[in-house]
């Protein structure tokens, strides 16, 4: 049955995809940007984000309090667009002539411990969907691949529309990850894609386990995280296959840049987003670490132009010998999960924690930060927003009854910085030092 069901949705789900979003004009244009002139992708570059400029200065009232002009001869001439007065002024930020039918709401992970908001163009889930197949295609998975993929929010329907096994990033942890696997291989997939943490535990559940899966796994896509040598090579080692690095943001509406199989640096998608790397507010040099600033060329919603991702990278315009001549990002550093120890011994993800608990009290929640100052004891630091009340403290505290054996809430005004300009979201304090 499963192959049987394989050949129908490749069959029928093309055509019945695109209906709904336009994906396959968009990925014809891919496939034909990805070996154009690095000066003619350029060139497309600017003359998007020009127009993109223009609209943003007229019609959406930030660009008009920050300054700079639409008429620009270099996007460094454009103030750069932080986290925190996207916060501030979210309203703002918002175009005043698009139709609300073009919007739709979401919300970053908070891996910083800070939210953020946003509204992305619906009318760019075709060339969104464009990327995610072209990157699956440089990896061997064509359209319509058996994919297990470990996510914050399952679709119910993911298997019907998608072909795939969707599995909730929170039911992943130490304690779980060997029936996890199980039911992962049960499956049968072609590639797994899920966060390095929670690839990193079914490597190790793995190593207990012997399910018969050589015959479909072909390879696995990392995500959402920053993704170490050491766990590339253990995660590789484990499941005898390759392992991809992919970068993505919620609020650029996903797939921004992804390895190829000669894995020599991560293909930025020119199509979807321009990328500076920037050091002391100018131009890092070629191959010198900076920034990650990103600008989503198809946002008329919420227009993310000169986005600090406070993400950190490297941009090489060195070629890449698969052919594909898409600028290289060379390193990504930033964000990098880690983990509290939960009632059952289990080791789960801060991610998984600040996802789930500041999606449960939005707009009550402004920050949250973990402290951790012996084993199986944290303080929870909570920034609360103008309408928290007495009984939303009690409802906090229910919610983290439920994870943590021991621990206290402390509510402040804000949250400490460290010395990287971030604010952590996990600290670890000892008798002897403190970490941030």
């Amino acid at each position: 049955m499963t192959g049987l069901y394989d050949h129908l949705f490749r069959s029928v789900g093309p055509s019945a995809l695109n209906f709904v979003s336009g994906y396959q004009a968009y990925l014809r244009q891919l496939r034909q940007t990805q070996f154009l002139p690095r000066e003619e992708l350029r060139r497309r570059q600017e003359e998007r984000l020009k127009l993109l400029c223009e609209y943003a200065f007229r019609h959406v009232p930030l660009f008009k309090k920050l300054g700079g002009t639409p008429d620009f001869g270099d996007p460094v001439e454009l103030p750069i667009l932080s986290k925190s007065v996207l916060r501030r002024h979210l309203r703002l930020a918002i175009s005043e002539r698009e139709a609300r039918m073009h919007r739709r709401r979401g919300l970053t992970s908070g891996t910083s411990g800070a939210p953020l908001e946003f509204w992305t163009d619906r009318r760019s889930d075709g060339l969104r969907l464009a990327a995610r197949y072209l990157f699956d295609e440089w990896i061997g998975l064509p359209f319509g691949s058996r994919i297990a993929r470990i996510v914050a929010r399952p679709n119910r329907f993911s298997r019907l529309l998608a072909n795939e096994l969707r599995i909730p990033l929170d039911s992943v942890n130490s304690k779980t990850a060997a029936g996890v696997l199980e039911r992962i291989f049960r499956f049968q997939p072609e590639g797994i894609i899920g966060q390095p943490y929670s690839l990193g535990l079914l490597a190790e559940a793995k190593t207990n386990i012997r399910p018969n899966f050589s015959k479909t796994l072909h390879c696995i896509v990392a995500t959402a995280e920053t993704l170490l040598e050491s766990e590339r090579a253990a995660i590789e080692k484990t499941f005898e296959c390759r392992l991809y690095n992919r970068y993505g943001l919620r609020e650029i509406s996903g797939y921004v840049a992804q390895e190829c199989r000669a894995q020599e640096g991560l293909h930025v998608n020119v199509g979807h987003v321009m990328v500076e790397i920037v050091d002391n507010g100018h131009a890092a040099a070629d191959g010198k670490p900076g920034k990650i600033i990103i600008t989503d060329l198809h946002n008329r919603v919420m227009p993310f132009i000169r986005y600090d991702t406070e993400d950190v990278g490297v941009l090489s315009n060195g070629p890449c010998s698969c052919g594909v001549t898409w600028p290289l990002l060379k390193i990504i550093q930033g964000r990098q999960s880690d983990y509290v120890i939960i009632k059952d011994g289990a080791r789960v993800p801060l991610s998984i924690f600040v996802d789930s608990f500041l999606h449960s009290f939005a707009g009550r929640i402004a920050q949250v930060q973990f402290v951790q100052r012996r084993e199986g004891f944290t303080i929870v630091r909570i920034v609360p927003e103008k309408r928290f009340t007495p009984d939303d403290m009690v409802k906090v505290r229910d919610y983290f009854s439920r994870l943590l054996s021991r621990f206290d809430l402390e509510l402040v005004h804000d949250l400490p910085v460290a010395k990287s300009g971030k604010r952590p979201l996990l600290i670890r304090e000892t008798r002897d030092q403190t970490t941030l």
